[in-house]
């Protein structure tokens, strides 16, 4: 039998120990342990002391604790009332932008004459503003009123209000023309154009010129060829480029094209870094393209057994840069071209080939359609005539442009570049090029009965003149008025794009005769209206604008009624119309390429007439002409 355990005696005394555990105490102050029931030991202090410590140091825990808390959800306090503060900055700055933008919107409509839709921005305006911020928009309730009055009133759109706008449209883009900020300037000015095209007109020309031509040159030397061209091209258009822009915007230009044919048509692509090569060796990686195309070239050629071409293309590849690999395929195809029996390569033609050639185009059952294409092999663009009756296509000169019949379509004028700048006509037979006038000059048109000729030029302090000139070059020119791209009706107006002699009226003008010194009637109110054509019946003048951002065909008769025939994301322009009146050809790369296409007169059956290839230089200066 196991004897039960006692407990120790209790002890009493200044260092007596005590166990919490079983109560029993002891004197020695050593003991860790209580003998009893192994429970720990502390000193002796009154129970009642060592009760209120201990509730005490549980109560200064919890307090720590909940002070900790504290904090805790005050920091997490803090930060959602900063998000919540941010995010209401934030939703703020959203409301404002989204007001200003619905607020611009609303002075366009005002601007352009659309009052309902510009009161209805205004009324949006003042209701976000009040119900989302608690606050007026400012001068809103000024724009809803002047709104009201216009409806009541119904004011022209060419009112004050338009030339206001353009005005703020203007100092927008001069301010960040001289802060720099061409994009910014480019869109502004655009802008102001659209709204009152005789505000400022030399001022907005000039740093149009400028920004399109510094962002042209920026992009090229960041290698962003396409945005360049495009602005170098549009520089351009307003006046011609300096000879070093000139000399970068071809070099680019052909770069594209023969990237674009890269691939696709490796003799186009060939035939265009040659001449680059030959300009410039140095330009960019045209050296490396030019030896790979030519081993590319021979690579495919060697596989459809070609072998004589293949050979001429891995030697021309060796002589610009030497490859054992190279040169031993040059070797074993110089040996089957030896052995195999020649045959012509697909595509190739031959300089003494007939440049008349037959080709079937559908839809167009008429007359003869001149147009310019550009030619990869000679670097340049060419002035073509294309035939209904026998489907046959010529080339009538090289280095051409801008071709011009005269009303029966006999005679044939155009605008020659290169070394001997200058108007020339034709009666169709390329070795017979008669020049009128040396120089720079742009879009000749025939008077009515065909013993005169009119073109534009610029005059000795550079600005664009409207002159005419006897067809056969007898003669000086005489000037009629400032402007560009004429068009001579076959009642005798004379129309062009320019202004008035203020200046402040831009648009296409129409001159009744201008033989006598009646001023002509403004029939549209934009500069950028040009690329003018008749139609033959004098009622109407086809021509290209770019109000909607890109280019697209309208019409104007001659009480100024405009009609907008296009209505494409890509670009449309450059009308010309059938010799019956029954159609219209214009030029589109609506396709991914340039080409030309056919429409009626109302805009409807838009179809592809011919394709112009990948590129197309400077097509905002170009133009079709369509004859008997």
């Amino acid at each position: 039998m196991t004897p039960s355990r006692q407990p120790a005696p209790a002890v009493t005394g200044r260092y007596a120990m005590i166990c919490d555990t079983c109560g029993a105490r002891y004197a020695d102050p050593a003991l860790a342990f209580c003998p009893n029931c192994g429970g720990i030991l502390m000193k002796d202090v009154p129970r009642r002391a060592r009760g209120l410590w201990q509730r005490w140091d549980w109560l200064r825990l919890l307090s720590l604790a909940f002070i900790g808390t504290l904090l805790v959800l005050g920091a997490m306090a803090t930060a959602v009332a900063l998000g919540i503060h941010q995010g209401g900055v934030e939703r703020e700055q959203r409301i404002r932008t989204m007001a200003d933008q619905h607020f611009a919107k609303g002075e366009g409509y005002l601007a352009r004459g659309d009052y309902e839709i510009a009161l209805a921005e205004f009324e949006y305006v003042k209701g976000l503003y009040e119900r989302e911020l608690g606050a007026t928009y400012p001068g809103i309730l000024e724009a809803i009123a002047k709104a009201r009055s216009y409806l009541q009133s119904g004011p022209s759109p060419t009112s004050q209000v338009q030339h206001d706008a353009a005005v703020a449209a203007f100092n927008r883009g001069k301010a960040a023309f001289e802060a720099g900020q061409c994009e910014e300037a480019i869109a502004a000015l655009r802008e102001a154009q659209t709204f009152d095209p005789s505000y400022e007109t030399e001022a907005t020309r000039r740093m149009l010129y400028t920004c399109y031509r510094r962002e042209g040159l920026a992009l090229l030397a960041g290698d962003q060829l396409e945005r360049a061209v495009s602005y170098l091209e549009q520089a351009a258009a307003i006046q011609p480029l300096d000879p070093d822009t000139e000399t970068q915007y071809r070099r680019a230009a052909t770069y594209l094209t023969a990237q674009r044919y890269w691939g696709k048509d490796w003799g186009q692509a060939i035939a265009l870094l040659e001449e680059l090569y030959a300009q410039a060796p140095d330009y960019r990686d045209v050296a490396d393209r030019l030896v790979e195309a030519h081993i590319t070239y021979g690579d495919l050629l060697a596989q459809q057994t070609e072998w004589c071409p293949a050979e001429a293309q891995y030697a021309a590849a060796v002589r610009l840069r030497y490859d054992e690999e190279v040169e031993r395929k040059r070797i074993n195809a110089s040996r089957a071209c030896q052995q195999a029996t020649p045959t012509p390569l697909p595509g190739s033609v031959s300089t003494t080939v007939p440049l008349s050639t037959t080709m079937p185009i559908g839809g167009f059952h008429t007359g003869k359609l001149a147009y310019v294409a550009y030619d990869p092999a000679l670097g340049d663009s060419s002035l073509y005539v294309v035939y209904a009756d026998g489907l046959r296509r010529e080339r009538i000169a090289i280095s051409a442009d801008q071709p011009a019949w005269n009303r029966d379509g006999t005679w044939l004028a155009f605008r020659m570049h290169g070394d001997r700048p200058g108007l020339y006509v034709t009666n169709g037979d390329p070795g017979n090029l008669t020049q009128v006038v040396s120089g720079t000059i742009s879009h000749p048109t025939w008077s009515p009965d065909g013993t005169r000729l009119a073109y534009a030029a610029p005059d000795d302090r550079g600005e664009w003149t409207i002159y005419i000139i006897s067809a056969d070059g007898s003669g000086s020119p005489r000037a009629v008025g400032k402007g560009r791209w004429p068009a001579w009706s076959p009642s005798q107006s004379l129309a062009y794009t320019g202004c008035d002699r203020s200046g402040r009226f831009c648009g296409i003008f129409s001159d009744s005769n201008p033989d006598d010194p009646e001023p002509p009637v403004r029939l549209t109110a934009d500069i950028n209206d040009i690329g003018l054509a008749w139609s033959p019946d004098g009622m109407y003048i086809a021509y290209m604008s770019n109000h909607s951002g890109n280019w697209e065909v309208y019409t104007v008769n001659i009480w100024g009624g405009v009609t907008l025939l296009t209505r494409d994301s890509a670009n449309d322009g450059l009308p010309a119309w059938a010799p019956d009146g029954s159609a219209l050809a214009f030029i589109s790369d609506r396709d991914g390429a340039w080409g030309i296409y056919l429409m009626q007169p109302d805009g409807s059956q838009q179809r592809k007439l011919l394709d112009l290839g990948p590129v197309y230089p400077d097509w905002l200066n170009q133009r079709l002409a369509w004859a008997p």
